[in-house]
């Protein structure tokens, strides 16, 4: 699905895992799954979405951009890891 929107499940409590869990059974015709977490830096750059996910998935920082058109964060980074524990 070449320019799609980039699927995006966020929960304050279930852990990332579980989340990504979630999706695969809402959506099973979904690809390149990964899981991680979302921060804002409120003070540094409140339109900047910062998202730790554990593995690279081609694309999803232009798909992203487009899911997020609209709720007032225009910018993100990805950062590629094992995510922080909270």
């Amino acid at each position: 699905m070449p320019g799609g929107l980039g699927l995006l499940l966020l929960d304050p409590v279930l852990p990332p895992k579980q989340i990504l869990k979630a999706l695969k059974e809402k959506f099973p015709t979904a690809s390149k799954l990964c899981f991680g977490t979302a921060s804002v830096d409120q003070a540094a750059d409140p339109k900047l979405v910062t998202l730790r996910v554990n593995k690279r998935a081609p694309g999803l920082d232009r798909r992203l951009r487009k899911t997020l058109k609209g709720t007032g964060y225009s910018r993100i980074a990805i950062e590629v890891g094992k995510p922080e524990a909270t």
